[in-house]
């Protein structure tokens, strides 16, 4: 008794699933209902068209690469899905209305080709602006590059002329110190050095030796005269 409850539990719930299911299949199928479906894909679509007019009247100059270029693919992206999502919700739409309404279907493929023409045009334009975005960007750094180079040229140049005019400045100070100290010498009195002379006697050549020997040659001083 407990087993033929619970089977019959088991096939109310498949029934309810079923049902669910069906609903659900006609509901999908009703034309208000595709309808709607197609009027919220429609509207984000506008919106992801708004966004990418707004990102193609940036400067790609003023823009960080990094966080730029991903609010760009995203918008491509979004574009590129949602293009997809209204022609097909339109195709599902039109099916569904069958010949009961010629002229709406024209108006739903005439609005269909707009907008999603529309977005394949933001598209192809925002590869390009990426494209711009990127070229901008190498252009920008291989102008800083070269800018910071010359930079490095400019000063080595001016530590080298630096150097230079330091050892210059060095060379004429220290040939300067050399005159001055050859002025001083030059300048300065010596006193009269006093050597007695020979009288030619020889029993006084040792003494008359002995003292010009200590006068002249052992005198280290003798060499300022």
């Amino acid at each position: 008794m407990f087993g033929a409850g619970t089977r019959e539990n088991e096939q109310g719930k498949s029934r309810f699933l079923c049902f669910c299911f069906c609903f659900f299949c006609v509901m999908a199928s009703t034309v208000p209902y595709l309808k709607g479906v197609r009027t919220r894909y429609m509207n984000i679509l506008n919106k992801e068209t708004n966004t990418a007019s707004q990102i193609l009247v940036c400067d790609p100059d003023s823009e960080d690469e990094k966080e730029f270029m991903p609010k760009v693919n995203k918008c491509i992206e979004r574009l590129q899905i949602y293009s997809e999502k209204v022609e097909h919700q339109t195709d599902k739409l039109a099916e569904a209305i069958g010949d009961s309404d010629t002229e709406l279907i024209s108006q739903l493929v005439v609005e269909n080709e707009e907008i999603c023409d529309g977005a394949m045009d933001y598209i192809l334009n925002l590869k390009q602006f990426k494209e711009k975005i990127s070229i901008v960007k190498a252009k920008s750094v291989e102008e800083k590059e070269r800018y910071g180079f010359g930079q490095i040229c400019e000063l080595q140049k001016q530590m080298n002329y630096i150097v230079s005019n330091q050892m210059k400045q060095q060379h004429e100070f220290l040939e300067k110190q050399e005159l001055r100290e050859k002025e001083l010498a030059t300048n300065v009195k010596l006193p009269k050095l006093e050597i007695c002379s020979f009288s030619g006697d020889k029993i006084k050549w040792s003494e008359f030796w002995n003292a010009f020997e200590n006068a002249i040659h052992n005198n280290k001083k003798t060499f300022q005269y």
